[in-house]
């Protein structure tokens, strides 16, 4: 789950390629009504890497504190679930 960007513009912008905080982002996997689902690429120390899903909440709703504290709820809560057949959420920023 993830990457709360700093400010509306940096969203407008996303794309394949994008470097987003330690992400760098690849094809767009899937939109919804809050959020939009990237494939992103996590580059660690020692040239280790992981692939993962990353999701950024839409620009226009950055500016509604109430859904802002949804979306980290969500977060929360995900952060919590351990199941095979359910993605693990491990920051938000």
């Amino acid at each position: 789950m993830s990457a709360l960007p700093r400010s509306s513009s940096t969203l407008d912008r996303l794309s394949p390629g994008t470097r987003l905080g330690r992400y760098l982002l690849g094809e767009r996997l899937g939109v919804g009504g809050a959020a939009t689902v990237y494939l992103a690429r996590l580059q660690g120390p020692l040239s280790w890497q992981r692939m993962l899903a990353l999701k950024v909440i839409h620009p226009h709703l950055l500016g509604d504190p109430r859904f802002v504290d949804m979306f980290v709820d969500e977060a929360t809560l995900a952060v919590r679930v351990n199941h095979p057949s359910i993605v693990h959420t491990y920051e938000l920023e």
